[in-house]
């Protein structure tokens, strides 16, 4: 390509990308923010219904780890992404997730003690189509040790002390998956220590837990009258089946996904493609999560919305390294290819970029699919018929470069 078509292309691309900021508010200068502090959201529960400032919600959620590649979840800073030393990663994310309508973010966890006051502002953005924060604290280790059981309630109790008056909280969530390790009820009845904790500390926010599916959750129910909202991650392929008349026989209490989707790779093909990418070219991913949303909306006398798991993909997942995009996970025979693939359930695709910038991002065919349906006035289109970009160039914002994504 001729340097001036490479110039003009970029042009194009960096004003096709000051259009969608245009309609994104912006956060102001830290001068000329209001006080925002003292004033958290009201968020109330009412039956099986979650309400913020008075008026139902709907959680319109992604799991948000935007892990960088090269960098382990298990690694430092053990997924906190949300300090000031990666203020340009969020930037990055700001608008995409408000083009998406996402109205909420899953934080998995972050330390308790740094400071994240910065990146709650960018959420809540002064009240302007804010994006309200699940925030997560991470448990794991031996539940039934006072000395790691103690070391928890601790953390989460610095956690909810240092943000309680933020109004970008809607939840804190304590725990994920940790009904998978075998020790339940030591596990749950540490839960219900942890939700009383944050009460005693914040009556203002409900509490509740990622839990792996749903059989626990109903015969734990009873175990935990401190929590106040069931989380539940749930991989059951295109439908969720029976969940919702076996939740709603269970549990009186408000509910939502804290997990569900489909990874965006065919196993079938040799080697592994994405769907979107490999015959017939079907985008699976975008059609599965659209159904699993239809069928939330559809049950919200139980389920107050979701969290699609996730935003970006995150290479340090699977078998492998954390340098490359690998195929790895574990049989579920309820998926198309009977297969989930952990790296890959990103609505967006991550790659490559210049070191001193964020790694690069490609929404994938499930990010309109969503944005459609989480939309309050888009017409709903059929999934098949939705167009993205072949790996665009998405800028940074106040980059004032189109960064191209080359596979």
């Amino acid at each position: 390509m001729e340097i001036q078509q490479i110039e003009d292309r970029g042009k194009q691309v960096n004003a096709i990308a000051d259009a969608i900021r245009a309609n994104i508010p912006a956060v102001p200068a830290k001068s000329q923010r209001p006080a925002i502090k003292n004033v958290p959201s009201s968020v109330t529960i009412a039956g099986r219904q979650i309400y913020v400032d008075g008026k139902p919600f709907t959680v319109k959620s992604v799991c948000y780890a935007p892990t960088p590649l090269g960098d382990s979840g298990d690694q430092p800073p053990l997924g906190d992404y949300f300090t000031p030393n990666y203020s340009a990663l969020q930037d990055r994310d700001q608008f995409q997730l408000r083009d998406m309508n996402c109205n909420t973010i899953r934080l998995y966890s972050w330390d308790p003690n740094a400071d994240h006051e910065a990146f709650l502002d960018k959420c809540y953005n002064v009240g302007e189509k804010p994006i309200y924060v699940i925030a997560g604290l991470w448990v794991g280790g031996n539940v039934s040790d006072p000395a790691v059981r103690q070391y928890y309630l601790d953390q989460f109790k610095t956690m909810v002390t240092r943000h309680k008056e933020h109004p970008a909280i809607l939840m804190w969530s304590f725990g994920n998956e940790v009904n998978y390790t075998g020790q339940n009820d030591q596990w749950y009845s540490l839960l219900n220590e942890a939700c009383q904790a944050a009460h005693d500390i914040d009556p203002a926010h409900p509490v509740t837990t990622a839990n792996g599916e749903v059989y626990d959750a109903i015969y734990y129910n009873n175990a935990v009258p401190n929590l106040d909202v069931w989380g539940i991650n749930v991989y059951r392929g295109r439908s969720f089946g029976d969940f919702f008349d076996q939740y709603r026989s269970a549990s009186a209490k408000p509910m939502i996904l804290t997990e569900f989707g489909l990874d965006s790779v065919n196993n079938d093909f040799v080697p592994p493609q994405e769907y979107e990418q490999s015959p017939p070219f079907a985008p699976l991913q975008a059609e599965y999560d659209a159904n699993m949303w239809d069928e939330i909306v559809a049950n919200k006398d139980i389920c107050s919305g979701g969290c699609k798991f996730e935003y970006s993909d995150e290479w340090w997942k699977a078998a492998g390294d954390q340098w490359t995009h690998d195929n790895g996970g574990y049989e579920n025979l309820n998926l198309p290819d009977r297969y989930s693939n952990e790296e890959h359930y990103g609505a967006m695709d991550v790659n490559w970029n210049d070191p001193s910038q964020p790694n690069k991002v490609r929404p994938r065919k499930v990010f309109y699919a969503l944005k459609e349906k989480w939309s309050e006035t888009a017409p709903v289109h059929q999934v098949s018929a939705l167009s993205v970009p072949s790996f665009v160039d998405i800028p940074i914002a106040g980059s004032g470069t189109a960064q191209t994504l080359i596979r």
